[in-house]
């Protein structure tokens, strides 16, 4: 092994490493879903994933004797999807590596300069594709978008999928009066504790400007001058109100709001079979980074790649209550 691929090569441990750093510093939706054990990487190299869903039963019947009864069939249905990719080539010249090398670099370390560039963007793009699927603001390839298979594929994410139910107390996702903020999400809970989800850890999500506006003008009480977030954020039962502006898709004029209940109480999972979770990513290649040629230069370049195959599934799409587009004050 030469100097050169031997340097590449270590290169890419240390890439690889960075993106792990990151993520343990960063709060993102990639995060969240790998806190609540909504990840499950199925190995690098694998395009597609299996996973279970569950159908709700019927229940029983009332009648006059016990002739006329109901059959409750429970179903697990098998289901196979194909993972999408988010990819991109990192180059850097000979002459900065050997400026690197022979410690001449001026900022100091050209590897973790590389790093703090090129994992943060990435990560912000993959936070944006789960919030708003091929809507993601952040794409250089005018959003397109494909799957493994080559063709075009559509993606949704949490503020375009799951189940809407428009915010504010008019239900007319008019935020501009004062209650609107708490009627969302107390309306949002309501909704996932019908549909069965009464885990009472739900999480909030929104985009900047729709948390902006919570604390700025609409205030829950007046006299005591407390604020909707604030009120809102005294709920025992939210675990958090995430926001972000990776949450705000490419046209930049929608703006929504979303709870979700990411799992199941345990003994709602009937005799262990079925999914506890409400949703999942599936990852292959989970950020991983590879030199090109084994390490070789290429045009007096060193080239890695860097890879991450996912698929958001929605389990029960239910577990997602999201808004339409809002109106702000």
């Amino acid at each position: 092994m030469t100097a050169t691929v031997g340097w590449s090569q270590n290169v890419a441990r240390q890439f690889r490493a960075g993106v792990l750093g990151y993520l343990r510093t960063t709060p993102s939706l990639y995060n969240l879903f790998r806190a609540n054990a909504l990840v499950e990487n199925i190995g690098e190299g694998q395009d597609r994933a299996l996973y279970l869903s569950v159908d709700e039963p019927q229940g029983g019947r009332l009648t006059s004797n016990i002739h006329e009864q109901n059959t409750i069939v429970p179903k697990w249905t098998e289901h196979s999807t194909g993972l999408d990719y988010l990819v991109a080539r990192i180059l850097l010249s000979k002459q900065d590596v050997d400026k690197h090398r022979t410690g001449k670099w001026l900022s100091g370390n050209l590897i973790q300069d590389t790093i703090d560039l090129v994992v943060p963007k990435m990560m912000n793009q993959f936070d944006q594709i789960i919030a708003w699927g091929q809507e993601y603001a952040d794409s250089p390839d005018n959003l397109e978008v494909f799957s493994a298979s080559g063709a075009p594929s559509t993606i949704t994410g949490i503020f375009n999928g799951g189940t809407e139910l428009k915010g504010g107390i008019g239900k007319d996702d008019d935020l501009q009066s004062k209650g609107d903020y708490v009627a969302t999400v107390e309306n949002h809970r309501n909704a996932l504790r019908q549909a069965k989800h009464e885990l009472n850890e739900y999480i909030t999500l929104s985009d900047l400007n729709t948390y902006l506006y919570a604390a700025l003008e609409n205030q829950f009480y007046e006299t005591a001058g407390t604020t909707e977030r604030q009120r809102v954020l005294e709920y025992n039962w939210i675990k958090e109100w995430m926001n972000s502006v990776n949450f705000t898709p490419s046209t930049s004029t929608k703006y929504r709001m979303a709870m979700i209940a990411p799992r199941q109480r345990p003994e709602q999972v009937v005799g262990g079979k079925g999914p506890q979770e409400n949703f999942k990513i599936f990852t292959g290649y989970d950020f991983a980074v590879y030199p090109n040629a084994g390490g070789e230069l290429v045009d007096n370049y060193y080239v890695w790649f860097i890879a991450h195959s996912f698929k958001f599934v929605e389990l029960r799409p239910t577990a997602i209550q999201r808004t339409g587009d809002l109106t702000l004050t």
